[in-house]
């Protein structure tokens, strides 16, 4: 995960202005034809796989050997001059300028967003695999050679290891899906049962590998997972393909390395078709209206993505199947199932291009429960989403990360960034935190908390204590890892003991068992403890575990009247 939070942190340290290292892409981003682009700088690593120049600058006037040549002499049917081939690298290289770039709108502060600032798409993209199973093999092993793999010796224990899922925790860090990316990480292990003591390790099926595998393809995810990143990723790495960048094969399969990417938001599909009821005539205005809005100047756009899509030479991507609303508004735009009837249309019309859809997993049920039309369904995740990890940098990165935590606290939505980016932080920074936390005040106010709001703190660090691991934490010297563990615990107990219970029964529970882990400090525990408690209560102080009951006659027991009582309870006697 180091290298996604190094790319994270150098996009915002372009933010605030301060120095890059060789290899930054900013120069990518200007016009072709600019006269003060620079020469080409060195190549950086992309995604951990994609191989990119940061200036696409020389991609014209070396492209007549090229994948434009190629893509071009495909549609055509015959060499092309110079004139359509610097037409259709002008459009290729602002069509990847206009990819590359992603607002940062949610994830930072308002102000830079208003500044209109950017951090390029390279720099933060994360590999997205799928759940589809089974998975690619990675290795095929014998008994001796399984050991490289896992932490522990598994060599005598890996099939009760299988059978109880146990097999997972026991990997290496150079293959955990916790810790590489997924075209290192084993997601499963199974039998070879055709050479016994051998054992397949897979690992996931890429979403680049599903495009090829399933020429119908729908990308399910969750908000956030990553699916339009996807997309726009994929047809980024196409374009740079054809301006001669090389990429590879695992960001960009051989299949997609000489077609146009195309690229058409679904709501904007459910629109034209109110106006345009024929589905091929309205996803192709759709696209060449796209097309236009990244190179208005290509000779005649319609022409090209009709002849390319006959020739088989384009992928089509459609963005945002949940987007479009189930039900359609006549004028003003399609169903979301005639929105999809149509996508389906276009793809049977062109059926060896690859087509792929996205949507999110609940909007696609009732597709999914009427068959699918014969497109196959692939979930995909990522590590972590895009917005918590540019929100997790920003904390980490920001000149008062304290304030920033306390101002997001309350917000459910920041959880994860919050946990991302203290994960991350300095013992200093993060020791500053848990001040603020667990400090009865509300941060740099004089007010004092709610009882909900102090106790839920309390809750907080105890869980950032855990993450952040509290034995590493005690060797940290610019960390007070003992005096916060006993506030904690003082707390905590007092929370569990607020006969005014403040917080809801899951809560509760949760504090109890975070001040579990954290030794109760109202129970004994070791032998020496016990014995300080007795002696406590023989010395006649009622304050601790144990209380002292005066000598003398008492009534216990319940009565007949009693309708609650058990009959062992039965009867009330001295």
């Amino acid at each position: 995960m180091g290298g996604v939070w190094s790319r994270l942190c150098q996009a915002f340290k372009v933010l605030r202005g301060e120095p890059t290292v060789a290899g930054d892409d900013t120069a990518s981003t200007r016009e072709i034809d600019d006269p003060h682009v620079q020469p080409p700088q060195p190549v950086q690593q992309i995604s951990g796989h994609a191989q990119v120049q940061a200036n696409y600058g020389q991609a014209i006037g070396q492209i007549s050997g090229g994948s434009v040549f190629y893509l071009a002499q495909t549609i055509l049917s015959s060499d092309p001059d110079k004139a359509y081939l610097d037409d259709l690298a002008r459009y290729l290289k602002r069509f990847a300028h206009s990819l590359n770039r992603m607002p940062l709108l949610h994830a930072v502060a308002p102000k830079l967003a208003q500044r209109g600032h950017e951090i390029g798409l390279p720099h933060i993209y994360m590999m997205l695999a799928t759940t589809h199973l089974p998975g690619v093999l990675l290795a095929s092993v014998d008994q001796k050679q399984i050991g490289a793999y896992f932490a522990r010796d598994v060599e005598s224990n890996l099939p009760q290891a299988l059978a109880s899922g146990a097999w997972r925790t026991m990997l290496t860090a150079a293959y955990h899906p916790d810790e590489v990316l997924p075209d290192q990480a084993v997601v499963e292990v199974i039998a070879d049962m055709a050479h016994s003591g051998r054992w397949w390790l897979n690992r996931a099926l890429l979403a680049t590998e599903a495009v090829v595998r399933h020429r119908r393809l729908v990308l399910l995810g969750d908000p956030g997972s990553g699916k339009s990143t996807f997309m726009r990723h994929l047809a980024w790495t196409m374009a740079c393909h054809m301006l001669g960048q090389p990429m590879n094969e695992l960001a960009l399969p051989p299949l997609l390395q000489h077609k146009l990417p195309a690229i058409l938001p679904l709501r904007t599909l459910a629109t034209l078709l109110t106006q345009e009821p024929n589905a091929l005539a309205a996803v192709k205005r759709g696209l060449v209206e796209a097309m236009q809005t990244h190179y208005a100047g290509a000779a005649s756009l319609e022409q090209l993505l009709g002849l390319a899509l006959d020739k088989g030479a384009v992928a089509l991507f459609f963005d945002g199947l949940d987007e479009v609303p189930m039900q359609g508004e006549p004028g003003q735009w399609a169903s979301r199932a005639d929105t999809f009837a149509a996508v389906r249309e276009v793809a049977q019309i062109y059926d060896t291009l690859p087509v792929v859809v996205t949507c999110r997993v609940r909007a696609y049920e009732p597709f999914r429960q009427a068959g699918g039309g014969g497109w196959q369904d692939v979930y995909v995740f990522a590590h972590l989403t895009l917005q918590e990890h540019c929100a997790g940098c920003h904390i980490v990165g920001s000149s008062n990360p304290v304030a920033l935590v306390m101002q997001h606290r309350a917000d459910d939505r920041w959880r994860e960034p919050i946990f991302l980016g203290l994960g991350l932080a300095p013992p200093a920074d993060l020791d500053d935190v848990f001040d603020a936390l667990l400090d009865c005040q509300e941060y740099q106010q004089n007010t004092v908390k709610l009882p909900q709001r102090r106790y839920r703190d309390l809750i907080l660090a105890a869980e950032l204590g855990i993450d952040r691991t509290w034995s590493s934490l005690q060797t940290e010297p610019r960390f007070k890892a003992r005096q916060h563990k006993d506030a904690l615990r003082t707390g905590l107990a007092d929370l569990l003991n607020d006969t005014a219970q403040p917080l809801p029964v899951n809560e509760r529970v949760r504090a109890g068992f975070l001040l579990g882990d954290l030794g109760d400090p109202r129970f004994p525990i070791t032998v020496a403890q016990w014995q300080a408690a007795a002696q406590q209560a023989l010395a006649g102080d009622p304050s601790g575990y144990f209380c002292t009951v005066d000598a003398g006659s008492y009534i216990i027991g319940s009565g007949d009247d009693d309708p609650h009582a058990d009959d062992s309870e039965k009867p009330r006697h001295t």
